[in-house]
C-alpha cells in the first residue's frame, strides 16, 4: 500500500466530503420536488373531485324551474296536465258563476234568482226540484277537488322530470366517470412498463463488471429518481382513482335513487288509484250532477213552456172574444181557460187528452146550462167535470134567473157540481122539455118547477120535484113539517143551480182573478228566465266535458311516458371505447335495463382496479429489488473497508514518518528545496496511484454546478509547481482551487503561506511538527469513515447531515482548533498574510503546514488520474 495508499485514502475522503455537501442537496431537492408534485397533483385531483362534487350537489338540490321540461313524454304530460288543469278551473268557476246565479240572482246578467213559486201548478214540482237541484248538487265541490288532485299530478310530473334529469345525468357521470377512472390505470401501466424499462437499463449498468464507481453512483441515483418518481406518480393517480371510484359510487347510488322515485312514480301516474284517475272520477260526477241540474232546469222550463202555451191560448181567445161578444167566443175562452189554468192548478197538473163537449142546456135553459170536460189522469182513468160561464156584468136577483145576464168581454168560469146536471135530468126527464117562453121564465121564477133532493147516510141520495113531494104529504109518504119535507126521516134538500153568484168551488174570473192575471204575466217571464238557466248550465256542462276531456287526454300522455328507461346509450360510451374493448362496450349497450348496464361498468372499473394495484405491486417489487441492490452495494463496501482497515496502522505509520522527515528537511534546507524535493520523490510515484473521482470546484452552491461543475486543470498545477517558487505556488494554487469550495481550506492556506513567509525561523516549522502525528491521525480516522460513506454517496448520497458532520470534522482536523467554529471565522476575516501571521501568535489560532504540503502534493499527482478517467467518459458518451 505504502504511499499510494495514503493517497487514495485522503483523495478519496475529499471527494466523498464535497460530494456529500453538493449531491446530497440535489437528490434531496430532486425528491422534494417529487413529493411536492405528488402533493400538487392530489390536490389538485381532490379539488376536482370535491369541485365536480359540489357541482352533482347543487344539480341534486336545484329545484325545477326551467321552461323546458327534461324528457320529452314527461313534456306532453305536464302540458296535457295544465291544460286540463287549467280547463278544470275554468269549470270551477262556471259553476260557481252559474250556482250563484240561479240561487242569488245576477242582476249585471240580467239573471232573477229560482223560486219555488216559479210558475202555476204544472210547473210547481219541476221548479221545485230544479231549486233543489241549484241548492244541493255538489258540482263546484267536484270540480275543485279535481283541481286538487290534479294538483297532486303536478308534483308527480315534476318529480318525474326531476328524477328522470338527475337519473340520465348520473348515468353519464358513471359512464364518465369509468372512464376517466380506466384512463388512470391505464397510464399507471404505462408509467410502471416505462420505469421498468428504464430501471432495467440502470440495473444493467450497476451489475455491469466494466462500470465504475461513478457510473454505478449515477445509475444509482437515476433508478432512485425514476422509481421514487413513479412512485410518487402512481400513489397520486391511485388517490385520484380511488376518489374516482367514490365518485362513480356516489354517482351509482344517486342514479339508483333518482331511478327509484321515477319508476315509483311513473308506476303511481298510471295506477288505477292514480290522482289522475280521482280527478277524472271527480269529473264524472261533475258532469252527472251538471246533467242532473240542466235536466232538472229542462223539466221546469218545459212545464213552464206548458204553461206558457196555455197562456198564450188563453191570450189568443181572448182577443177573439173581446173582438166577438158573443156567447160562443166565450165558451172557447172558458174552454182555454179550464185546459190551461183550472185543470192543471186546481184540479190535476198531470191532466192529459181534456175534451169539451158543447154547452149543453139544462131543465132551465139558463142556469141549469153546463159543459161537460173529461181528461185522462196520470193513471189513465177518464174524468169527468162540469163547467159553466157568466159575464162579469151578470146581475143577480132573488126568484129571477133571467135578470140582467151582463154583455161584458170578461167571463167569469165556474166549476158546477155533479148534483147540478143530474138534478137537471131528473127535472127534464119528470117535467119534460119546455121551450123558453116568458111564462116558462115566470113559472121558473116562481118554483113550479123546483127539485130537491133526498140525502141518505150511505151517500145515496134521492130526487123529488115540488109537486112530488106534495103528492107524498097528502097520502101520507112524506111529512111537511115546518115548510121542511121529510121522507123516511130525512130532510129534503131543495136543489140551486150553481151560477158565479153562488159558486162555491172554482171561480175564474178574466176580469179580476189574480191567480190568472199572475200566471198570463208571469208565464213568458218564467220561460224566458228559466231559459237563461239553461243557457248558463249548458255552459258549465260544456266546460266540464271539456274539462273531463282533457283529462282523458293526459291519461294517454302519462301512459305514454316510459317505464324502466335505460339510460345508457351509444353515445354516452362513445370515450369509453378508447379504454376498453369492444366486446365491453356491447355488454354495457346490451345490458338491458340501467341497472345491469351499470353493474357492467362496475365490473369494468373493478378490472381497472386490478390493473391498477398489479401496477402499483410491479413497481413496488421494482423498488424492493432497487433496495436488494443496495443491500449488495454494502456488503461490498463493507469488504472494502474489511481490508483497509487491516492496513491503517501502517497508514498512519507511514503518515507519521513522512512528517517527521518533512520536519527535518523544514529545518536544515530552505522552503524552496523542501518543496521541490517532495514534488520530485511524488511525480515518481503518479503512475501507482488508482484512478479516484476528481475533486470538483463549487463556483457557487447552485445544486447543478455542483454536479456538473468545472474540474480544475491539474496539469497547468503540475507546470506551475515546478517553475515558480513551489511554497508561493503551492499555496497560491491552493487558494484558487478552493476559493468557492470550502471557506475554512481556503483560508488555512492562505495564512499558512503568509506564515511560512514571513517566519521562516526554525522554530516555527518545529511547533507545527509536534502536532503533525495526532493530526493525520485524525485523517486518518476521517479518511476511514469518508471511505465507509462512500459507497452510501454512490447509492444515493441522501445522508445529507452524516456528511456534513463528517465535513465539519474534517476541517476542524485541517486547521486542528477544538472550535472550528471560531477558527473558520477568524481565518475568514483574514485579508494578509501579516494579519494571518499576527493572528497566529496573537488569537492562538494554530496552522498545520504539514496538511498544506500533502494537498499541494496530490493536486500534482491529479493530471494523470483525471486524463484517464475523462477518456473513459469521453468513450462511454461516444457509444
Amino acid at each position: 500500500m505504502k504511499k499510494n495508499t495514503v493517497l487514495k485514502v485522503i483523495r478519496i475522503a475529499l471527494a466523498t466530503m464535497i460530494t456529500a455537501t453538493t449531491v446530497t442537496v440535489n437528490v434531496r431537492a430532486m425528491d422534494g420536488e417529487v413529493f411536492e408534485n405528488t402533493e400538487n397533483n392530489q390536490e389538485d385531483t381532490n379539488e376536482e373531485v370535491t369541485n365536480e362534487e359540489v357541482t352533482n350537489e347543487e344539480v341534486t338540490n336545484e329545484e325545477v324551474t326551467n321552461e323546458e321540461v327534461y324528457n320529452e313524454a314527461v313534456s306532453e304530460a305536464v302540458e296535457a296536465e295544465t291544460a286540463a288543469e287549467e280547463s278544470v278551473e275554468e269549470a270551477v268557476e262556471s259553476s260557481a258563476e252559474t250556482i250563484e246565479a240561479i240561487a242569488e240572482g245576477n242582476e249585471e246578467a240580467g239573471i232573477e234568482a229560482a223560486d219555488v213559486t216559479d210558475g202555476g201548478a204544472v210547473a210547481q214540482e219541476s221548479v221545485e226540484a230544479f231549486v233543489e237541484a241549484v241548492e244541493s248538487l255538489p258540482v263546484e265541490e267536484n270540480l275543485n277537488e279535481a283541481v286538487a288532485e290534479l294538483n297532486e299530478v303536478t308534483e308527480e310530473l315534476v318529480k318525474v322530470d326531476e328524477a328522470d334529469r338527475i337519473a340520465d345525468e348520473s348515468a353519464k357521470e358513471t359512464v364518465e366517470t369509468a372512464t376517466a377512472a380506466q384512463e388512470i390505470a391505464n397510464s399507471v401501466v404505462n408509467t410502471v412498463e416505462e420505469t421498468k424499462e428504464q430501471a432495467n437499463s440502470l440495473i444493467d449498468i450497476i451489475s455491469s463488471e466494466d462500470a465504475d464507481a461513478e457510473q454505478v453512483s449515477e445509475a444509482m441515483d437515476k433508478l432512485d429518481q425514476i422509481t421514487e418518481d413513479a412512485k410518487g406518480n402512481v400513489e397520486a393517480k391511485k388517490a385520484t382513482f380511488e376518489a374516482l371510484s367514490e365518485k362513480f359510487e356516489m354517482a351509482k347510488r344517486q342514479l339508483e335513487g333518482a331511478q327509484k322515485v321515477y319508476d315509483e312514480t311513473v308506476k303511481h301516474l298510471k295506477s288505477d288509484d292514480s290522482n289522475v284517475n280521482k280527478a277524472a272520477a271527480k269529473l264524472e260526477e261533475a258532469k252527472k250532477n251538471v246533467e242532473v241540474l240542466s235536466e232538472a232546469c229542462d223539466n221546469a222550463k218545459e212545464d213552464l213552456e206548458k204553461e206558457q202555451a196555455a197562456v198564450e191560448d188563453i191570450l189568443a181567445k181572448k182577443e177573439i172574444s173581446d173582438k166577438n161578444k158573443d156567447w160562443k167566443t166565450q165558451d172557447k175562452l172558458m174552454e182555454s181557460i179550464i185546459s190551461g189554468y183550472i185543470i192543471p192548478n186546481f184540479i190535476d197538473k198531470d191532466a192529459t187528452n181534456i175534451k169539451y163537449t158543447e154547452m149543453l142546456r139544462g131543465f132551465d135553459r139558463q142556469n141549469s146550462s153546463y159543459t161537460v170536460v173529461t181528461y185522462l189522469d196520470k193513471n189513465n182513468n177518464t174524468v169527468k167535470r162540469y163547467f159553466n160561464i157568466d159575464r162579469t156584468d151578470r146581475q143577480f136577483k132573488e126568484n129571477d134567473q133571467w135578470y140582467r145576464l151582463g154583455s161584458s168581454r170578461e167571463i167569469v168560469v165556474y166549476e158546477k157540481p155533479e148534483e147540478d146536471i143530474t138534478s137537471s135530468v131528473y127535472q127534464k126527464n119528470h117535467f119534460g122539455n119546455f121551450s123558453v117562453t116568458n111564462q116558462f121564465k115566470a113559472d121558473v121564477n116562481s118554483g113550479k118547477y123546483d127539485v130537491y133532493s133526498f140525502d141518505y147516510a150511505d151517500g145515496t141520495n134521492e130526487y123529488k120535484c115540488i109537486d112530488e113531494l106534495k103528492a107524498g104529504v097528502e097520502n101520507g109518504e112524506i111529512e111537511l113539517v115546518d115548510g121542511v119535507y121529510y121522507m123516511n126521516g130525512v130532510a129534503a134538500r131543495k136543489i140551486v143551480q150553481t151560477t158565479s153568484g153562488n159558486a162555491k168551488g172554482i171561480r175564474i174570473s178574466t176580469k179580476d182573478d189574480a191567480g190568472l192575471k199572475s200566471f198570463i204575466e208571469n208565464a213568458s217571464k218564467l220561460v224566458e228566465k228559466y231559459e237563461k238557466y239553461g243557457e248558463i248550465i249548458a255552459d258549465t256542462q260544456d266546460k266540464v266535458e271539456e274539462a273531463a276531456d282533457k283529462v282523458e287526454v293526459l291519461k294517454e300522455t302519462i301512459d305514454e311516458i316510459e317505464d324502466n328507461r335505460v339510460r345508457i346509450s351509444a353515445d354516452i360510451v362513445a370515450e369509453l371505447r378508447n379504454y376498453v374493448s369492444e366486446e365491453e362496450i356491447e355488454r354495457v349497450l346490451n345490458a338491458g335495463s340501467t341497472k345491469k348496464a351499470v353493474e357492467v361498468l362496475e365490473g369494468i372499473l373493478a378490472n381497472a382496479k386490478e390493473d391498477l394495484d398489479n401496477a402499483a405491486a410491479e413497481l413496488d417489487e421494482l423498488i424492493e429489488k432497487r433496495e436488494e441492490i443496495r443491500e449488495s452495494l454494502s456488503v461490498q463496501e463493507e469488504e472494502v473497508l474489511a481490508e483497509n482497515t487491516a492496513d491503517q496502522e501502517e497508514v498512519i505509520a507511514e503518515i507519521a514518518e513522512e512528517a517527521v522527515a518533512i520536519e527535518e528537511i523544514a529545518e536544515v534546507a530552505e522552503v524552496a528545496e523542501v518543496t521541490e524535493a517532495v514534488e520530485t520523490a511524488e511525480i515518481e510515484e503518479v503512475a501507482e496511484v488508482p484512478a479516484v473521482a476528481s475533486i470538483p470546484v463549487a463556483v457557487n452552491n447552485t445544486v447543478g454546478q455542483n454536479i456538473e461543475g468545472n474540474r480544475y486543470d491539474t496539469e497547468t498545477v503540475a507546470k506551475e509547481t515546478i517553475a515558480e517558487n513551489a511554497v508561493d505556488t503551492v499555496v497560491a494554487t491552493l487558494a484558487e482551487i478552493f476559493e468557492n469550495t470550502v471557506a475554512p481550506v481556503e483560508t488555512a492556506i492562505a495564512a499558512e503561506r503568509n506564515t511560512v513567509s514571513e517566519n521562516a525561523a526554525q522554530n516555527v516549522v518545529t511547533e507545527r511538527s509536534n502536532g503533525a502525528v495526532s493530526v493525520i491521525e485524525q485523517i486518518a480516522e476521517q479518511a476511514h469513515a469518508v471511505s465507509e460513506d462512500m459507497i452510501g454517496q454512490i447509492l444515493g448520497a441522501k445522508r445529507y447531515n452524516k456528511y456534513n458532520k463528517a465535513f465539519e470534522e474534517f476541517t476542524s482536523g485541517i486547521v486542528g482548533m477544538e472550535n472550528n467554529q471560531a477558527a473558520f471565522a477568524g481565518i475568514g476575516s483574514t485579508n494578509n498574510l501579516k494579519a494571518l501571521a499576527e493572528m497566529d501568535t496573537e488569537s492562538g489560532i494554530k496552522i498545520n503546514w504539514l496538511w498544506l504540503l500533502i494537498i499541494a502534493i496530490l493536486l500534482i499527482t491529479e493530471k494523470k488520474v483525471r486524463d484517464e478517467h475523462q477518456k473513459k467518459v469521453q468513450e462511454l458518451r461516444a457509444a
